[in-house]
């Protein structure tokens, strides 16, 4: 160090704030996105509750079933006509 010229030398710091991951936290970035998740679902699931039975049970058979049924089962289903379940 001593041959060294004085404006190559860095200084280290010294810092009392703790170091934190380049990742972040997932686990709390995980829960976050869990909780408002939660909430939006709940948002839609009030939304719903303003429709006509039909219209719900509609909802729920073509984007809640996880069975997946084409639109005319859940037509025959319902025992919608095909025009008032494009209409809903």
């Amino acid at each position: 160090m001593a041959g060294r010229r004085l404006s190559g030398l860095r200084l280290s710091t010294i810092s009392d704030t703790p170091s934190s991951s380049t990742y972040g936290n997932q686990i709390e970035d995980r829960v976050i996105s869990q909780g408002d998740a939660q909430i939006e679902l709940e948002e839609i699931y009030r939304a719903i509750t303003w429709l006509s039975d039909d219209e719900q049970k509609l909802i729920f058979a073509n984007y809640f079933d996880r069975n997946n049924l084409g639109d005319r089962t859940i037509m025959d289903d319902l025992y919608l006509s095909e025009g008032k379940f494009y209409r809903y």
